[in-house]
């Protein structure tokens, strides 16, 4: 049987996101990161879910690096 564990989903809130900005900023390795967040008292899944968010916070800073190109 499945069971559901929505409910034991945890995501990023926006206190963990500026937290990881900060930290970001501050050129701290993504494993230091993890464990800094947890000291703090975040509640954050596993380092996949930092990974994950840098990226999209690469993104938003330095614009996708994607090239798109039309297809005629």
């Amino acid at each position: 049987s499945h069971e559901n564990f929505s409910e034991l989903s945890i995501r990023l809130t926006s206190d963990i996101k500026a937290e990881i900005k900060a930290l970001y900023e501050s050129n701290v390795p993504l494993k230091k990161m993890y464990q800094i967040l947890l000291e703090k008292g975040f509640l954050v899944k596993n380092k996949i879910q930092i990974y994950n968010y840098l990226t999209t916070l690469k993104k938003e800073i330095y614009g996708s690096t994607k090239q798109t190109k039309k297809q005629t």
